[in-house]
């Protein structure tokens, strides 16, 4: 039996494995520039045929609104809506498909589904800091003419503002240099993905599962869909089911030592 080295093995097990990730990649390649769009609007006529006659007036009212965007803020509000967290960099915002994305925010903004960074969000300033590199933590202490060790760890640096600078200067530094949106109404967004799936946890990637060819998860059909639903009082019970075992799930996290 022949003795085989080390990177020998290393470089058979990833040819193994290399055919996978190459076919994956080209079923990706197949998905249209806006498949996420195309997803989300198969969601939205599947809740809306099926559980139309059972939302409240708040809930059709938020159904329209998403409807009456254009089309590069809704795909950018998607976009936003399947990235983690609620603050984003605009500069960061980089989908051609979108359009203009600075006129495109700006239309999120007028309909109430984005905001920019202003002085309710000044809870937010530990989270906003810690989207900061260290260049621009030391820019902003120099530009409010506070000194610091140019050695400094990013930690430090955030320690050091949050004693010396008050929030208002933080938000006029970040504004000029580096603008942030909030995403808002991420909680319809969610109620919206609960009367589809009929949990909290499902999202639109199940789509690209079912089209890429992936079958570790069940597929989406939406041409066979099945109302998990069957009255209004089902949805709200069910839904309120989901949420305690949301919190109860997270309390467990939290809770657990690291």
């Amino acid at each position: 039996m022949p003795q085989w080295s080390v990177w020998e093995l290393i470089v058979c097990s990833l040819a193994l494995f290399i055919p996978i990730f190459a076919t994956d990649a080209i079923l990706l390649k197949t998905l249209e520039e806006k498949y996420y769009l195309h997803y989300f609007r198969q969601l939205l006529d599947t809740v809306k045929g099926n559980y139309g006659e059972w939302l409240y007036e708040e809930e059709e009212c938020f159904v329209a609104l998403l409807e009456s965007l254009s089309e590069e803020a809704l795909c950018l509000y998607l976009r936003l809506d399947q990235r983690r967290g609620q603050f984003f960099r605009v500069e960061k915002l980089d989908y051609a498909e979108c359009g203009n994305i600075p006129a495109t925010i700006e239309e999120l903004v007028y309909f109430g589904f984005v905001s920019p960074l202003g002085v309710e969000h000044r809870a937010q300033m530990a989270e906003l800091l810690e989207m900061l590199t260290l260049p621009e933590l030391r820019n902003l202490l120099l530009i409010s003419g506070v000194n610091f060790k140019k050695n400094s760890r990013k930690s430090d640096l955030i320690a050091q503002i949050h004693e010396q600078l008050e929030f208002d200067d933080i938000l006029a530094w970040s504004t000029n240099n580096v603008p942030m949106v909030q995403q808002l109404r991420a909680e319809q967004m969610q109620w919206l993905r609960f009367l589809f799936f009929g949990n909290m946890y499902d999202d639109l990637t199940k789509f690209v599962v079912r089209d890429v060819g992936h079958m570790r998860y069940e597929p989406v059909a939406t041409e066979t869909f099945t109302p998990y639903f069957t009255d209004r009082q089902s949805i709200d019970d069910c839904h309120k089911m989901e949420l305690r075992y949301s919190e109860f799930w997270q309390m467990s996290e939290e809770k657990t030592p690291t």
